[in-house]
């Protein structure tokens, strides 16, 4: 199995960050550069490597890009405050995108999804990430605030396919309404 230019790109990216030393059995998963994200521990730590790629590949395309200094967006963009939620594909073959706050004050959400041999990056607007994800929690305590959107890897919902695909071929700047530099 060939991996794509763009999960190369972001494993080279990644070269930088700690790395996991989990074995694993899995060939195919073993083969992703960014397996080691997967292998950390807590959710927390995947998702601030997930969220440090993304402000790498971000600044490689030539946007402004900092830190968050609140908790209701991870980057600023450009001026605009980023949410971002990375998942690797399920042995099901779907990206579950989780922890999505429709009540934070984010601008965009950035989904990082990674497969073995391929990343797919989208970047969605907050309304469109809240009207097409579904509450994550159930029951008593289940308000609905707190949401997760699920994808299939092979079958990209047709509202979604406009708004990013394969990290080599998306262009972040249009995406985000900056227009072409």
């Amino acid at each position: 199995m060939a991996v794509t230019r763009g999960l190369a790109y972001l494993g080279r990216l990644a070269a930088e960050q700690p790395k996991s030393k989990t074995p694993d059995n899995d060939k195919e998963r073993a083969a992703c550069p960014l397996k080691w994200i997967r292998d950390l521990r807590s959710p927390g730590a995947r998702g601030s490597a997930g969220a440090q790629l993304m402000r790498d590949w971000l600044s490689d395309c030539g946007l402004t890009v900092g830190k968050s200094h609140t908790t209701e967006a991870d980057l600023i963009v450009e001026g605009f405050p980023v949410e971002v939620k990375l998942s690797f594909r399920t042995p099901d073959h779907q990206y579950s995108w989780m922890q999505i706050r429709s009540d934070q004050d984010w601008r965009f959400a950035i989904l990082l999804g990674v497969g073995p041999d391929q990343a797919q990056v989208y970047i969605v607007p907050h309304a469109l990430a809240v009207a097409y994800s579904r509450p994550q929690h159930g029951g008593i305590k289940g308000d609905g605030k707190v949401r997760c959107l699920i994808v299939k890897c092979d079958d990209i919902p047709a509202w979604l396919r406009p708004l990013g695909g394969q990290v080599e071929n998306v262009r972040p700047r249009g995406l985000l309404g900056l227009g072409a530099r």
